[in-house]
């Protein structure tokens, strides 16, 4: 059975851009990844606007569990044998001025 993957390609450019800045030894868990997604501010904005709703709550599509998940994935061969290793997840999804997603794994003791 063959599945199709919409993410292959973007899974596949994040993991050549983790494995440039991860050169140790997989993370052998538990974990916990903290993911900071900064989402753009449409550019029709008007500046006051702007201002208003950056760094605000940002309650569009996609998902929060979605992106999460794109994350864990990316990440999956490069950080980590699995990603059932996560043990817990914190995500903030907020607009901001400067697109972006960040997160930090640490190891749980």
């Amino acid at each position: 059975m063959v599945r199709y993957d919409a993410q292959k390609d973007i899974k596949l450019i994040w993991g050549i851009h983790l494995r440039n800045q991860h050169t140790g030894p997989f993370f052998e868990g538990p974990l916990h990844l903290d993911v900071l997604f900064a989402m753009a501010i449409p550019q029709h904005t008007n500046q006051k606007k702007k201002e208003s709703l950056h760094g605000s709550a940002y309650i569009k599509t996609p998902d929060t569990s979605n992106m999460i998940k794109l994350v864990e994935d990316a990440a999956e061969g490069v950080l980590y044998k699995n990603d059932c290793i996560i043990t817990r997840v914190t995500a903030v999804k907020k607009y901001d001025l400067n697109p972006r997603t960040e997160f930090t794994l640490t190891e749980l003791k």
